[in-house]
């Protein structure tokens, strides 16, 4: 089965209506939402979950907000297929993890 990866992504970060991060049930709120193929639909954004991160040493400077936009713009490059929501969602997982 395909799937849209940015609705998968949006669902599994816990995303808002413009994208944040929820930390806690990913797994649940997938399985919840693909209970038959919950396997295909993890499997369909692992790439995304795996993108590189650039570590805090590379800052210009302390500002995690700055940073957090710096790598929300190499997302939207490396992955043009992507919805701005979803983008958001994945910077903002990254930044909760730096912070």
């Amino acid at each position: 089965m395909a799937y849209d990866p940015s609705e998968v992504l949006v669902l599994y970060l816990g995303a808002g209506e413009s994208g944040g991060y929820s930390p806690m049930g990913h797994e649940e709120r997938l399985r919840a939402a693909f209970p038959i193929d919950f396997t295909s639909a993890r499997e369909s954004i692992e790439k995304y979950l795996q993108f590189p991160d650039y570590p805090p040493t590379e800052w210009a400077s302390n500002d995690l907000a700055l940073a957090q936009g710096i790598y929300e713009q190499r997302l939207a490059h490396a992955f043009p297929e992507l919805s701005a929501r979803a983008i958001n969602a994945l910077a903002c997982r990254w930044s909760y993890r730096w912070k």
